[in-house]
């Protein structure tokens, strides 16, 4: 089940950005929980959570913003997180899927899905690639 975000969920939505951070690229960086909260209640802002039983397995951050160059509105992921038990099976669809329809819903002419982690880059790329999405570049990250 997918669960629009509320703020009686941001403890489930905190844990679930830790364990994200953890994982991947991000894990030297910190996590203000006051800026982050408050980054979900913003406005073009989205967040879902999937729950299978009583777990919440996964989440989705995005934000819909104009193009830097025009007045087209695009949406962007921020994160897609699925516990890594839980990889494999439908949570990242269901979760791509429910961002799709609030970017439509939006407004977008396009949305983006990406991958910054580092983790399973190959996987998630043809996952997306399954979901109608083509690769469109990349990211490069240097330490200062």
């Amino acid at each position: 089940m997918i669960v629009n975000y509320s703020p009686e969920l941001f403890p489930h939505v905190l844990a679930m950005a830790t364990a994200m951070r953890d994982e991947g690229e991000f894990k030297n960086r910190s996590i203000n929980p006051a800026k982050f909260a408050a980054l979900l209640e913003g406005k073009g802002v989205f967040c879902a959570l999937c729950m299978e039983g009583n777990e919440y397995i996964g989440g989705i951050i995005a934000c819909i913003t104009p193009q830097f160059f025009g007045d087209d509105l695009i949406a962007q992921d921020m994160g897609l997180y699925v516990k890594p038990e839980h990889r494999g099976g439908t949570a990242a669809v269901r979760l791509a899927k429910a961002y799709e329809i609030w970017a439509t819903t939006c407004g977008a002419k396009e949305i983006y899905l990406s991958q910054s982690t580092g983790c399973n880059i190959e996987r998630t790329s043809a996952l997306y690639e399954k979901m109608g999405y083509h690769i469109v570049g990349f990211l490069a990250k240097k330490e200062t």
